[in-house]
């Protein structure tokens, strides 16, 4: 987990390569962001071919803002990885997701039911499960110049007024 002071609104916090296996955030160390004053967390640039910053365990952004950048999931039979339920304005810019879960369960490796804003962004997905996303109740949302790979290609749960620009599906 990230050791130290309190997280606020505005802390930028910068991962080392290596690999995560405590819970990254914390309800008793994160007072959440705002949509102007995001919490942001960086793994190193994946951009350059370089060592990651690989998670194992989820992350949970409900009532918060909060950025992610250049991060590598690697996470086993949890209960979704990424869950922003009633997140304020959740950013997932270059996020590699590669989860493996049992085939029989219905996890996701997004799941932001009702989320005022979300972006995902030129992250990649190529993860073992039945859908990749559902953020069918999200009043606004951006899926932009994404990978999707294999059978999670064909499973994003959809809301309204989502727009979807510029993915690829293989």
């Amino acid at each position: 987990s990230i050791e130290g002071p309190r997280l606020k609104p505005g802390d930028r916090v910068y991962l080392l390569p290596g690999r995560y296996s405590g819970p990254l955030l914390t309800g008793d160390r994160l007072t959440p962001g705002t949509v102007t004053c995001p919490i942001e967390i960086f793994g190193p640039d994946i951009r350059g071919g370089g060592s990651l910053a690989e998670l194992t365990q989820p992350i949970a952004l409900e009532s918060a803002s909060i950025w992610l950048h250049d991060l590598k999931f690697v996470a086993q039979n949890t209960r979704g990885v990424l869950s922003a339920n009633f997140a304020n304005h959740i950013r997932l810019e270059r996020l590699i997701m590669r989860n493996s879960y049992d085939p029989a369960s219905s996890e996701r490796d997004i799941n932001a039911v009702d989320a005022p804003f979300l972006e995902v962004l030129s992250s990649d997905f190529d993860s073992e499960h039945s859908e990749v996303m559902n953020i069918s109740g999200a009043d606004d949302a951006l899926v932009r110049g994404n990978r999707f790979v294999g059978r999670p290609a064909a499973h994003l749960e959809l809301g309204s007024q989502i727009k979807i620009l510029e993915n690829v599906f293989t």
